[in-house]
């Protein structure tokens, strides 16, 4: 049992923190921190995604529980990314960014 928690926070782990540098990666190329607001409710899908699939298939859980935990999580998050992507397109850095991170040209 706790072998599998640890098999499936690690592989979630992966996941996310593979989101998390490829987001940055687009920031930096785009030159906006803002885009890894997007990035968080997809990573959370993603995470919900890896227990889904590996949860049921490395312990006796029931496959309905986790596929439940996939809807419920894409239902609360899933619209978020997509409004958020909405919003930023087209205006430059969000402003709390800014204040945190000055443009290079300032530094």
């Amino acid at each position: 049992m706790t072998t599998d928690v640890l098999v499936v926070s690690g592989l979630v782990l992966l996941v996310v923190v593979l989101a998390m540098v490829v987001t940055a990666l687009v920031a930096r190329r785009v030159g906006r921190v803002s885009v890894v607001d997007v990035t968080w409710g997809l990573a959370l899908l993603a995470a919900a995604l890896v227990c889904a699939v590996v949860g049921p298939v490395i312990s006796d859980s029931d496959p309905w529980r986790a596929w439940l935990l996939v809807a419920l999580v894409a239902v609360s998050s899933g619209p978020l990314p997509l409004h958020i992507w909405r919003r930023s397109r087209g205006h430059g850095e969000d402003p709390r960014y800014t204040k945190l991170w000055p443009p290079r040209s300032s530094r």
